[in-house]
């Protein structure tokens, strides 16, 4: 009786932990994803897309780009394709 009560109460602690993640995703903007970790210091961005990063991660409640998006000026997450052209 000790197991069935331990596996429903291990199923509802995984259930309310997808619950949680469902509901920090969702706050996310599109092309985004939740992060406990701040990406900003090391995020590549339209503007500084190369550039060496030895920030340690500060943890909270983030948002980061998806794979293969970058932030615009604007925080916007899009494709690299997208960022504005700069003058040579």
């Amino acid at each position: 009786m000790k197991s069935f009560h331990l596996t429903l109460l291990l199923l509802a602690l995984a259930l309310q932990l997808l619950f949680l993640e469902q509901i920090r995703a969702i706050s996310c903007p599109k092309n985004s994803h939740f992060t406990e970790c701040d990406p900003s210091p090391c995020e590549v961005t339209c503007d500084r897309r190369s550039f060496q990063c030895n920030t340690m991660c500060q943890l909270g409640e983030f948002c980061a780009c998806d794979p293969n998006y970058i932030r615009d000026s604007k925080g916007i997450c899009i494709p690299p394709s997208q960022c504005p052209q700069t003058a040579k």
